[in-house]
This record gives structure tokens, sequence and C-alpha cells, in this order.
């Protein structure tokens, strides 16, 4: 069985009997020209904004307030953790000197 590849979905599953795309329901044999030129278009945006930084806000102390918080809490699970394992070694020292 012979197939027709969508040009612009490129689905590649459509047989000869079909008149409509499978995947998008173009007619066969659209080309999509409206969707190459709005391609072009949007390509040409990124192009021109390589350098520009997509963040419009400036970095302000409040604004990264969650992140601070959070690194803190980090910080004292981490200190909990340290302060356990020492305190766990002690103990068991201290047995082991008892025998």
């Amino acid at each position: 069985m012979k197939r027709w590849t969508c040009q612009l979905c490129a689905q590649a599953k459509n047989s000869e009997e079909m008149s409509r795309c499978k995947t998008c329901g173009r007619p066969r044999g659209h080309k999509p020209e409206r969707y190459q030129e709005r391609l072009k278009e949007i390509r040409s945006w990124t192009s021109s904004m390589e350098g520009e930084s997509l963040d419009d806000e400036p970095w302000t102390l409040a604004g990264s307030c969650g992140l601070i918080v959070g690194l803190l809490i980090l910080l004292m699970i981490i200190s909990a953790l340290i302060w356990a394992y020492f305190e766990d070694q002690k103990a068991f020292s201290d047995e082991n000197a008892e025998l």
C-alpha cells in the first residue's frame, strides 16, 4: 500500500486512498505557506533576542525571600543531622568504654 506524507505535520502513515491527513486533517497536497511564514517570523524574534535577557524584572531581596528561607531550613536540617551523628558516635564510644 502506497503512502503519502503531510507537508504540515509530517505524518507519513497516510494511505493513498485517504484525501485528508490522519493527524492534522488537512487535505492532501496542502501547502502550508502561512505556517512557514509564521515560523520564519518566530525564528527571527528568537535570533534577535539572543543577547537580551528574557527577565524584565530587576533582582530584589524580597523576590528571593523564598530561596533564602529554603536554604536556611536546609542548613538547619543538615546541622541537626550532623549533631545527631556526633551524639550517636559519642554514645557508642561511651558504651564501648564500659566494656
